[in-house]
């Protein structure tokens, strides 16, 4: 135990974060499995941390940048203090309890208007009480006591006195009934993790061996004080780095000394002017004080504290050599003689000229200078402003932008749909409302800017005309409709998402509601839209965003904690409807879902706020006024200035801070944003902001009074962005007013359109680039064929085809076209390591088949054990050899594909034992794997010959009888043969699999051969998030997660053949059931007759022909199929850039697919 602080103390770019990260890295790579060394940062600087320690260390188990809140929880986690915690949600539902129940016997807060604002108030009072350490017996004592000194208090200090201890003594009976009723409910308040940390610490084991980095805080809460100290004597090394002080030596021991010997520990203000000229600035002096109270409290708890300055100007400091130490030391309050360099300021004339000229700056940096934009920071006010407008003048100009800003749970897709469903309640089916819950991809509809632009057009909203029982007939009374959906289509729209709606509607509707009843509402709307199901599907599916599934499973958490709190947490108490659906959008616009940033090279956005524990080559503090640098302290709360000063005197403790406090604690945040650049400063502030007269910074503008800084004025007003790419959208956007009637005269006389014209276009290719603007408002998709010698030069002659290639034509022939034709190289929808995995685990599995076939005798003796172990040994064997064959060894060691290797293995052992289930239970037998196909004519037209290629992953033959085949095609994923899809020759490859393997079968036994099924089975499980993994459960269940999917041939005999367990009464964990208990076949079973084999056989070879014939002649055409808003021939192509097809412009391209059965596709093939 270290039972010890060390503090390094050092002015901003002294390298006290670096010095952090490079010992983490050190400690990484010396004892990668050591001890954890945490990183505790602020919430509001983490996003900075992680991107500094992952530039210094790419992947690591021991080191973590963690909050001191998360430290708290893991820590409670381990050390037996793990209790649940109310949500926002639950705090106001039991505040407003509490409150309606002692309402009556309470004082000055009787009076108080009830309202949110109270109850946030109230919880506010609550936090600061526990964060101070003021437990509610003690505050009963500190009361009782105040009353008997009444008398003791100066006459003017009375009537701040009496309100005092009445406000206190209402927030007394407000927090012990809140408190019971939360611990009567089985929760806890949330402001109590710290406490309970203070108790879980001595129990947990793992904090002995390990070293803590608190790095990036200004202050400590006496809570945090505990915590800390509290670790200080279990882990091996603590370590806190501070603010410069500006003091040392005797000075320093002595200011320590008199604050040990103070009875209580003052507020900010009081302290600073009491002590303030001791130090060359007020950013010193503030974090003397801060370090100063931190310093007491461990004195007090016998720690040992070491105290070592870090120089400025030293080599891992980011001024080490940058003309920027002699603003910081300005900055600091330390004279300077000379003029300042490194620093830039510039004054606008308004906001949106400021923006456009900073995004201009930066475009040219990077895309002109070279400079990455990783080497760029931009600091603003606010990141939901003037941080997301600067953000998309940035990505309007082509520069990557990384904003540090977590999104919330209100921004999550499942946020969206509560949200988009009160909001239809609450404005009865407006246009707008409906538009946005139609947006949500939680909310599954086909054609849903068909549908979007019916409700539009026809004017369809409110109640009334939801929930009529009557079919909407708005398109046949029309005299005319664009939106290109008929009224049974929208009727069927309507019902799907009024059904699901209904609950909300019941319920929200009513003026009153129970908090159960919504809570049970909201679910049941979750449940009608599968947004479980939804969700754990993207989880266990890792795509181009790997922190998506994070981000889905903190979002899902968030919904069940938030229902949760309305079900079980004062359930049947009658509230305003509108007070619980404000509730629940509070508590979701509350509730921010964090993720790990990826390092992507971006220009980085963070607010004023978060300018903290990082830095950047060149940074740029935009909309740097006397408004917003610094700000201005929030106001209100339940106690005044004067109430808290009282406080601090009658009770010897401060509680909170004052205004006055906040303001001078505020006034050091533009020393901390101003000292983040290393290399070059730019300052840039507006003079008007929405009509009212702004002034540079003070910080800045007393060193421009003395001379050491220049404010450099820009453009004047009525200058307009000169950058083409803003010029270009300021065109667009005027231009587009002419689809909204606007005449086009009009348009083109407005002064933004004459000054680009004028100012801007003047060269012959300005001309053309406004001829392609104008083309590209109104471009629409056309067909064309290619010539003969094109076909042949981009196709070859003959052309060779795929199955997939085939597919890739059915889906879209544009698509073909740029693949195929062009050969261009499309986006990396798949990472490459999960590709390489596949390839991988594919021939691993060819390897392993073949080892089961011919062992199969041997194997087919052995015991259970003796079986597990001999077909774990065949898996393991055949990853080994499938790694040398396909030259993937060093590869597969990269860390970036160890997650999707550890994955595949994992699933691997599963697989070789479903495939020797598969051989065990039935009488078939591999045939061939691998089966290679070429040649095969499909056709000549246009004077062009089409061959099809191909391999067919496995073809097993009935051991003994008849010649009959069975056809496997592997996936990485569950794959099922779609109706509609197989109709339209969108889904041909195991059918056209399954003929060729007849084709070739019957050439080699030289009779007819039969098809006992073919079907497609998954390399890699499909599992619910929730799901225990598949290794601890049951052997059923384990298989039955690589289940083959597809059709046997409609014979009893045949199916036994292939699986014995499909007896009728049986039960095969490697198909789906197909036998009633009583012999007849089940409804759901998925078999053909040898006739309907033959059909559908036929029918796909004909799509197949089709395909081959019109890629043969040419034709090319953007028209995608679609099947629904989740599944066209737009989802996720690589090459949507190049055909410009816009969905709300060219939905009447698409080639709608119906929905169909098999049964469908059996007649219409017949027929065919």
């Amino acid at each position: 135990m270290g039972n010890r602080v060390e503090w390094w103390i050092g002015a901003a770019g002294s390298g006290k974060s670096s010095r952090v990260a490079e010992e983490m890295r050190r400690a990484a790579e010396a004892h990668p499995f050591g001890p954890p060394v945490f990183w505790v940062v602020p919430e509001s600087t983490a996003f900075a941390a992680e991107t500094l320690l992952m530039d210094r260390v790419r992947a690591a188990f021991r080191v973590e940048v963690v909050t001191m809140k998360r430290l708290a929880d893991r820590v409670c986690a381990h050390g037996g203090m793990a209790r649940p915690r109310l949500t926002q949600v639950g705090r106001q539902l039991l505040l407003r309890a509490a409150y309606d129940e002692l309402e009556p016997s309470l004082g000055p807060l009787r009076r108080a208007v009830r309202n949110s604002s109270l109850y946030h108030h109230l919880l506010s009072a609550f936090d600061e009480l526990t964060a101070h350490g003021v437990s509610p017996e003690q505050l009963a004592a500190l009361l009782e006591m105040s009353a008997a000194r009444c008398d003791e208090v100066e006459k003017e200090q009375r009537a701040v006195h009496r309100s005092l201890v009445g406000k206190l003594g209402d927030v007394l009976k407000l927090y012990v009934r809140y408190r019971q009723r939360a611990e009567a409910a089985g929760f806890v308040d949330p402001a109590l993790l710290f406490l309970d940390a203070v108790y879980a610490v001595p129990h947990v084991s793992w904090l002995e061996g390990a070293s803590l980095y608190l790095d990036g805080f200004h202050a400590f809460s006496p809570a945090e004080r505990q915590f800390i100290s509290a670790l200080a004597r279990r882990v091996k090394r603590l370590v806190i780095t501070w603010e410069d002080t500006g003091l040392e030596g005797e000075r320093w021991e002595a200011l320590r000394e008199e604050a040990s010997l103070l009875p209580a520990w003052p507020h900010l203000s009081v302290w600073l002017d009491k002590h303030e000229d001791r130090f060359v600035g007020e950013v010193q002096a503030v974090a003397a004080y801060h370090l100063l109270a931190c310093a007491r409290d461990f004195a007090r708890d016998s720690l040992e504290q070491v105290f070592c300055r870090m120089p400025l100007g030293a080599a891992e400091g980011r001024f080490g050599t940058s003309p920027l130490i002699h603003l910081e030391r300005a900055l600091a309050g330390h004279p300077t003689v000379q003029p300042l360099m490194g620093i830039r300021v510039s004054a606008f004339g308004h906001r949106e000229e400021e923006l456009c000229a900073v995004a201009d700056e930066i475009a040219h940096l990077v895309q002109h200078e070279r400079v990455r934009p990783r080497d760029i920071a931009v600091c603003v006010p606010t990141l939901d402003g003037i941080g997301r407008r600067l953000a998309d003048e940035l990505e309007l100009r082509g520069v990557p932008v990384a904003i540090d800003s977590f999104s919330t749970l209100a921004d999550h897709p499942v946020g969206q749909l509560l949200r988009a469903a009160i909001a239809v309640v609450r404005t009865g089916f407006s246009l707008d409302a409906v538009a946005a819950l139609l947006r949500c991809p939680l909310v599954p509809v086909k054609r849903r800017e068909a549908f979007d632009l019916y409700l539009r057009e026809h004017d369809v909203s409110g109640f009334s005309a939801w929930l009529a029982p009557e079919r909407w007939d708005f398109a046949a009374r029309a005299p005319r409709t664009a939106s290109g959906l008929c009224d049974e289509e929208a009727d069927e729209i309507r019902r799907h998402v009024a059904d699901a709606l209904r609950p909300i509607i019941q319920v929200f509707a009513e003026p009153v509601l129970r908090p159960v009843e919504a809570a049970r509402a909201l679910w049941e709307l979750l449940e009608a839209f599968h947004v479980k199901d939804t969700l754990a599907q993207s989880v266990v599916q890792v795509g181009e965003d790997p922190m998506a599934g994070v981000i889905h499973e903190q979002a899902w958490s968030g919904i069940t904690a938030l229902l949760d709190d309305l079900a079980t947490l004062q359930p049947e108490v009658a509230l305003p409807t509108y007070e619980v659906a404000d509730l629940v959008l509070e508590s979701m616009a509350s509730l921010r879902l964090t993720r790990i940033p990826s390092d992507a090279d971006a220009v980085f956005v963070c607010d004023f706020a978060r300018a903290d524990n990082w830095s950047r080559p060149r940074v740029f503090v935009v909309s740097a006024d006397d408004a917003s640098l610094p700000p201005r302290p929030d106001e209100g709360g339940i106690l005044r200035d004067d109430e808290r000063l009282a406080f601090a005197e009658v009770f010897l403790r401060p509680l909170g801070r004052t205004s006055e406090d906040e303001r001078r604690a505020l006034e050091c945040l533009p020393y901390r944003v101003m000292t983040r650049a290393s290399e070059a400063l730019v300052v840039t502030y507006a003079a008007t902001d929405d009509g009212i007269e702004r002034h540079l910074t003070p910080t800045l503008a007393s060193l421009v009074e003395r001379g050491h800084l220049t404010v450099d004025a820009a453009c004047g007003e009525g200058a307009v962005p000169v950058h083409p790419v803003q010029a270009m959208r300021l065109l667009a956007d005027a231009l587009s007013r002419v689809h909204a009637g606007a005449p086009f005269e009009q348009v083109m006389q407005d002064p933004v359109v004459q000054d680009v014209l004028t100012h801007v276009w003047t060269g012959a290719t300005d001309v053309d680039r406004f001829q392609r603007v104008l083309a590209g408002l109104c471009h629409r998709p056309r067909p064309w064929r290619l010539p003969p010698p094109w076909i042949r030069a981009l196709y070859g002659d003959p052309i060779r085809v795929s199955v997939s290639r085939l597919e890739t034509y059915a889906k879209c022939s544009y698509r073909h076209f740029a693949q195929y034709a062009l050969r261009l190289e499309p986006l990396a929808l798949q990472p490459e390591a999960e590709r390489s995995a596949g390839t991988w685990i594919h021939a691993a599995v060819q390897l392993a088949t073949q080892r089961l076939a011919e062992d199969y005798p041997r194997l087919s003796e052995l015991g259970h054990a003796e079986l597990e172990a001999a077909l774990l040994e065949i898996a393991h064997q055949a990853l080994e050899q499938a790694a040398q064959a396909t030259k993937l060894q060093v590869t597969l060691e990269r860390p970036d594909v160890a997650v999707y290797v550890g994955e595949r293995r994992r699933h691997f052992e599963f697989v070789v034992r479903a495939i020797w289930m598969q051989l065990s239970r039935g009488q078939m037998r591999p045939l061939w794997l691998e089966k290679e196909f070429r040649d095969v004519d499909v056709g000549e037209w246009n004077g062009a010959r089409v061959v099809l290629d191909g391999r067919i992953d496995r073809v097993d033959r009935l051991q003994a009888g008849e010649a009959a085949l069975c056809v496997y095609d592997y996936k990485s994923s569950e794959t099922a043969l779609h109706p509609s899809k197989v109709y339209q020759g969108l889904q041909l490859q195991l059918l056209i699999y399954a003929a060729m393997a007849m084709r070739e079968a019957e050439a080699v036994e030289g009779a007819p051969v039969r098809l006992y099924g073919a079907f497609y089975m998954p390399l890699v499980a499909k599992r619910d998030a929730l799901d225990v993994p598949p290794e601890e459960r049951e052997g059923s269940a384990q298989l039955g997660a690589y289940r083959a999917k597809g059709f046997f041939l409609r014979e009893e005999a045949a199916v036994l053949r292939v699986n014995e367990d499909l007896a009728p009464g049986r039960g095969s964990a490697l198909y789906g059931r197909q036998f009633r208990a009583d012999g007849a076949w089940a409804a759901d079973a998925t078999a053909w007759r040898d006739d309907e084999w033959q059909v559908v056989l036929r029918h796909v070879e004909r799509r197949a022909e089709e395909a081959a014939k019109a890629i043969a002649e040419g034709e090319v055409r953007v028209s995608p199929y679609h099947l629904s808003h989740v599944d066209s021939g737009c989802t996720n192509c690589p090459y949507n850039a190049l055909c410009h097809f816009e969905r709300a412009d060219h939905f009447d391209l698409y080639r709608s697919v119906p929905k169909l059965k098999f049964d469908d596709v059996i007649a219409g093939g017949d027929a065919n």
